[in-house]
């Protein structure tokens, strides 16, 4: 874990990924918290919403809900993506929630997905050549949680984030990354570019499609 549980144990805290700040307003932001799904959170102070960027995991005391928003206090940041961090991917994952996931509907899966795709860094040196692939496959698995209809058959794809998912755990383990490594490379130039077609559909159905400003980058 990238973070110490006991801090937690306060049912007021909330723990929840910075999606959007809303500039030049320093206090509005939309997150996704774990026990709330996606929500607007006004920060209090005004000054702590300075250091506040989307991609950062965080936590706060939830305050009172007023006007569609929930004011928030005692904020800390507990992750933020670095040089150790491909940030174009981490934007690109915090842009689809921003506009995919719908507001006040919560999912322990799509929180989970969310820190996994910051655990995937990992893969980057691991996995090397494959990583365009797992990233391909992270987003079939995003759109699998959002109840899109899959056209193809990916379950094949999205076992294999299962079972990526499950190397985190054990990621020294040599057999598993040999195993996974060898299923990676079964996976041609054809089915990926069916898997990348797939998920530009979906992007390009949302109205919104024309204001994104990430793109996943082989």
């Amino acid at each position: 874990m990238l973070f110490k549980q006991e801090k937690f144990q306060n049912k007021s805290v909330e723990l929840a990924f910075v999606l959007k700040k809303f500039l030049p307003n320093q206090q509005k932001f939309s997150v996704l918290t774990k026990n709330y799904g996606k929500i607007y959170i006004f920060v209090q102070p005004m000054q702590k919403g300075l250091f506040l960027w989307p991609g950062m995991l965080i936590f706060f005391n939830l305050q009172n809900y007023q006007k569609n928003f929930y004011f928030v206090d005692n904020i800390e940041i507990l992750l933020s993506p670095d040089k150790n961090f491909d940030l174009n991917w981490i934007h690109h994952i915090i842009e689809l929630c921003y506009y995919f996931i719908p507001m006040h509907n919560p999912c322990d899966k799509v929180f989970g997905f969310v820190f996994n795709c910051f655990l995937f860094s990992k893969f980057e040196v691991i996995f090397e050549k494959h990583i365009f692939l797992i990233r391909n496959i992270s987003i079939l698995k995003f759109f699998e949680i959002m109840g899109s209809c899959l056209s193809y058959d990916f379950n094949k794809y999205l076992q294999l984030y299962e079972n990526l998912t499950n190397f985190l755990i054990d990621i020294s383990n040599k057999q598993k990354e040999d195993f996974l490594r060898t299923n990676l490379a079964q996976i041609d130039e054809l089915e990926i570019k069916n898997i990348n077609k797939w998920i530009f559909s979906c992007i390009s159905q949302h109205p919104c499609s024309k204001l994104f400003k990430t793109s996943l980058k082989k």
